[in-house]
C-alpha cells in the first residue's frame, strides 16, 4: 500500500508490510522524521546518532541521542 511505502515497508511477507532493503528505509518518511534510516530485521530503526541528528525530531523536539535503536531527547 502507499502508506507502507511511505514508511519504508515496501515488501510483503503475505500478511505484513516489511522493509526488504536499506534503501527502503533511507527513502522513508520515518527516516526523515524520526531518524529510522537503518534496516534491522525487516523494520527500519535508528542505527546511529547521525540518523538522529539529521531527523526532524532532533531539530524540533531535541530527540538527538540514540538509545536502543530509537532517537531520544
Amino acid at each position: 500500500s502507499a502508506m507502507c511505502a511511505r514508511q519504508g515497508y515496501c515488501s510483503s511477507d503475505g500478511h505484513f508490510c516489511r522493509a526488504a532493503t536499506a534503501a527502503h528505509c533511507t527513502a522513508s518518511s520515518r527516516c526523515k522524521a524520526f531518524g529510522e534510516c537503518q534496516l534491522a530485521g525487516g523494520a527500519c530503526e535508528a542505527g546511529n546518532e547521525d540518523d538522529c541528528l539529521a531527523s526532524f525530531a532532533c531539530k524540533v523536539g531535541g530527540a538527538c541521542k540514540l538509545v536502543g535503536g530509537v532517537c531520544q531527547p
